[in-house]
């Protein structure tokens, strides 16, 4: 899907693992309604995910994608949702969706990381200014893995250009 013009807006919405779909649901549902509101005509939200496959979540709960992520050569805005326990989930990432986020990032799109999904834009190579908000859980394993990147425990979110940082609501 090409680049979108100045009248639509395009969401997508990465939901990296099986478990953790509130950080996506809840961040879609609050856009989706501020453009409702707005009676903004263009707004598109799309989900994605890693393998191109549903995945089943606690409890039950499916996110189906509405598109392959390799059909988006831009978008507005991108969401990355929590990866759940990086140890158990950033090694299984394909390096392909690492460089789809970079090229994504490069064209000027808005990543927005949430939670855990910050190790994603971390692996990514996207923290240009080396901060990171994050969880205080996380936070002695994000130091392990990326010990070039300053955390910033006591803050909830950092913006860095292009970059929406947000620890979590933990």
């Amino acid at each position: 899907l090409k680049e979108t013009n100045k009248k639509n807006l395009r969401v997508v919405a990465l939901a990296p693992t099986g478990r953790y779909f509130a950080s996506i649901i809840s961040s879609l549902e609050i856009l989706e309604t501020a453009a409702e509101f707005a009676e903004f005509q263009g707004f598109m939200t799309h989900v994605v995910t890693p393998n191109n496959r549903p995945l089943i979540g606690r409890g039950g709960i499916s996110v189906q994608p509405t598109a392959q992520w390799q059909s988006f050569d831009f978008t507005n805005i991108l969401i990355i949702g929590s990866i759940g326990d990086p140890l158990e989930s950033l090694d299984k990432i394909d390096p392909a969706l690492f460089d789809w986020i970079r090229e994504l990032h490069l064209k000027g799109s808005k990543i927005v990381a949430i939670d855990t999904g910050i190790f994603v834009v971390a692996k990514a190579g996207l923290l240009q200014q080396n901060k990171a908000v994050m969880h205080s859980y996380f936070a002695h394993l994000f130091g392990e893995l990326f010990p070039e990147i300053m955390l910033m425990t006591e803050q909830k979110a950092l913006i860095d250009g292009n970059l929406y940082l947000s620890s979590g609501p933990y």
